[in-house]
């Protein structure tokens, strides 16, 4: 990669730190401003749960904060790698040795640019509507979301799982893998309840019938919380 290509990525990167730097430093200047709520808030009882918290896009004011200290972090890093790739530039400038190249018209044009879009930006954050909850409501809501993605992961897990089961496994080895109780196998395959759990999948269903895809289906229907 030629250091012209390197320059304009670097350039660009900077502009884009700058611009969402600013637009979630208006977020949280005029949109979500001081006051507006934090979801897990100090205090107890009945008036704290039922505080109204001001949302964008679901996420509060110390949310969008925390996004903003990133967003900052990372631009830090884009700036360092600016002043490295341009050093000699500034020697130059600085030392008085010589007139740093460019072309004025080109830098004008992407100047407009920039400004128009920083001018959208600004824009843009006024004229995104706002949502407001009790902090009972939010949290109820987090908590919600939280058990949904874990019951998502582990029913993707066991699907992932289910591919796996092959007859030369044994119930044991099924259990291993799967979280499933090979006692839980042998009730629903009806096998007798004394069987040994180690004895290979393959020998089973020849004894009793039921097919490897019987297993899977029993893996899968399996309650991952059962009461």
């Amino acid at each position: 990669m030629t250091n012209r290509k390197k320059n304009i990525i670097v350039d660009l990167l900077s502009y884009l730190g700058f611009t969402l730097l600013l637009g979630t430093g208006l977020i949280l200047q005029y949109i979500l401003p001081h006051g507006s709520g934090r979801i897990a808030g100090s205090g107890t009882g009945r008036a704290s749960g039922e505080k109204i918290i001001t949302t964008l896009w679901g996420m509060s004011r110390d949310q969008w904060g925390e996004i903003h200290f990133w967003i900052a972090a990372i631009t830090l890093v884009v700036l360092a790698l600016h002043l490295l790739f341009h050093w000699k530039w500034i020697i130059c400038v600085l030392g008085r040795r010589g007139k740093p190249a460019g072309k004025s018209g080109e830098r004008a044009v992407l100047g407009l640019f920039g400004l128009i879009g920083i001018l959208a930006l600004v824009l843009l954050v006024f004229l995104i509507p706002t949502e407001q909850a009790t902090r009972n409501q939010l949290t109820n809501q987090t908590e919600i979301n939280r058990q949904v993605d874990t019951h998502e992961k582990q029913e993707i897990g066991v699907n992932n799982h289910n591919t796996s089961i092959r007859g030369t496994m044994t119930l044991r080895e099924i259990q291993n893998m799967t979280s499933v109780p090979y006692e839980y196998l042998i009730i629903k395959l009806q096998l007798p309840k004394g069987i040994s759990p180690d004895i290979k999948l393959g020998k089973l269903k020849k004894s009793y019938g039921f097919s490897i895809e019987d297993v899977r289906q029993i893996v899968e229907d399996y309650p991952i919380n059962p009461e």
